[in-house]
């Protein structure tokens, strides 16, 4: 079989149906999709039941008790039988072609890992994000290490070659927000070759609701500080350290932009005190590292400016 495509589900119902036949439509032979109902109290449940008894061949499912995203997606692993692994969140979807495309790159360039660039989907209305064509991919980090800081960590923009992640033993560790970061470079860390399709092949949907902890500002944020320490430990000066304070670097100061909304103002301004300390312990040399010299706007180390600037520019929201 040449793809297996995990899809951990919980309380999705407004969204599945869209995702499966996204799915279901995929223009890639010899492929499953395994779907993990993560203990859903609304009718996903329901859903992927009847979308198995139309597609037995294609679509497998399993219920489990709700233990989060990380432990749906190992239990995906174990039951796939792809010679590649790709994923998908159960609220977005993806183009018909996504998975031809990324399978066909991987065969034809000998590569462990490829990747894709993707949409953003908000109320109804879709961005194509510009896809930057570089010469950094078709290599390993070894070679390569600024690979990591071209790349997305989103596990769902690439697919894996199913033997790099047995042989390594690799799995989602049980966070429940970067959980993908850890997985996708450490995958990356032991990949031959590392591709891309220049190309926005998946949708992701941005949601206002609550159960979204990507959304607002959540204080599972500093879930962060623990993951890039592991994923420090986990390469032990494997490559120079100062593409690892870039990825600590950009996904803690991306976080500093946000809009937020004024009761969550004090939650932001706790998360940025408590990211200059890690920062600090991380790497001592952070200030100084290259990723200030293509963000230029980010050079900001006062924690009252990241508190102040959304009021400058009228971002708070009420």
């Amino acid at each position: 079989m040449k793809l297996s495509i995990i899809v951990p589900v919980y309380n999705t119902s407004k969204y599945l149906k869209e995702c499966l036949n996204s799915l279901l439509k995929q223009t890639i032979k010899d492929y499953e999709i395994i779907v993990i109902d993560d203990g859903s109290t609304d009718n996903s449940l329901d859903i992927i039941k009847e979308f198995n008894k139309k597609h037995p061949k294609i679509l497998k499912y399993k219920s489990i008790p709700n233990k989060g995203v990380s432990n749906a997606r190992n239990i995906g692993l174990s039951m796939a039988q792809g010679e590649y692994i790709g994923f998908v969140d159960s609220d977005d979807y993806v183009s018909n072609s996504m998975f031809l495309k990324l399978y066909n790159k991987a065969i034809n360039e000998n590569a462990d890992i490829v990747e894709c660039g993707y949409n953003k989907v908000y109320n109804g209305k879709i961005e194509s994000l510009k896809v930057k064509n570089n010469d950094v991919f078709d290599s390993n980090i070894l070679k390569k290490p600024n690979i990591l800081c071209e790349s997305a960590s989103y596990c769902w923009l690439h697919i894996f070659k199913k033997e790099l992640i047995d042989k390594n033993k690799i799995s989602f560790e049980n966070y429940t927000i970067f959980e993908d970061l850890l997985f996708t470079y450490k995958a990356f860390k032991h990949a031959n070759k590392i591709v891309k399709v220049f190309e926005p092949l998946y949708y992701y949907r941005l949601r206002d609701d609550e159960s979204s902890v990507t959304q607002g500002f959540s204080k599972k944020y500093n879930q962060l500080f623990d993951v890039m320490n592991e994923l420090k430990k986990y390469y032990n000066n494997y490559i120079p350290q100062k593409y690892l304070t870039f990825l600590a670097i950009k996904h803690t100061f991306v976080r500093f932009r946000t809009n937020v909304k004024f009761r969550l103002l004090f939650r932001k301004y706790k998360f940025i005190k408590d990211s200059y300390k890690f920062l600090n312990k991380f790497d001592s040399l952070w200030k100084e590292n290259f990723y200030f010299d293509t963000h230029i706007k980010s050079k900001h180390f006062s924690i009252t400016y990241w508190v102040i600037i959304p009021y400058i520019r009228g971002y708070i929201k009420k």
